[in-house]
């Protein structure tokens, strides 16, 4: 991320801190401020937003779908850790199959779901 997108992130967090003081249950804030952490690498406190977010809008296709998305990439980053990335990639598997029985139709999780199982399948 470069400096100026960094920053821009780092505001627009900030931003949705503010919004969520007056709105502590608006799962979409929750949902976005989850994906500007995710820029910004911030993984354990995006992992925290997209919870609160879940908690608060389970049937959210687009939120299930940034869960196995958020567990790719984590098992992306610990590609080398054996069956720590397996894990994180079999849970990956679950939202994504979760987020396609809200809609089997979603394509961005029929995608993340055909990368998940071919990383698995070697």
């Amino acid at each position: 991320v470069s400096e100026v997108a960094d920053s821009l992130l780092r505001e627009s967090v900030e931003y949705y801190r503010r919004a969520l003081k007056l709105l502590p249950n608006h799962a979409d804030a929750w949902a976005n401020m989850g994906l500007a952490l995710i820029e910004l690498r911030e993984y354990a406190k995006a992992i925290k937003a997209y919870k609160r977010s879940y908690y608060l809008k389970p049937d959210n296709v687009g939120l299930v779908n940034n869960f196995g998305n958020y567990y790719a990439t984590v098992a992306h980053l610990e590609r080398g850790r054996g069956e720590i990335g397996r894990e994180n990639l079999n849970t990956a598997e679950r939202y994504f199959q979760q987020a396609l029985r809200l809609n089997p139709h979603y394509a961005p999780s029929k995608r993340g779901l055909e990368i998940v199982r071919q990383l698995l399948a070697q």
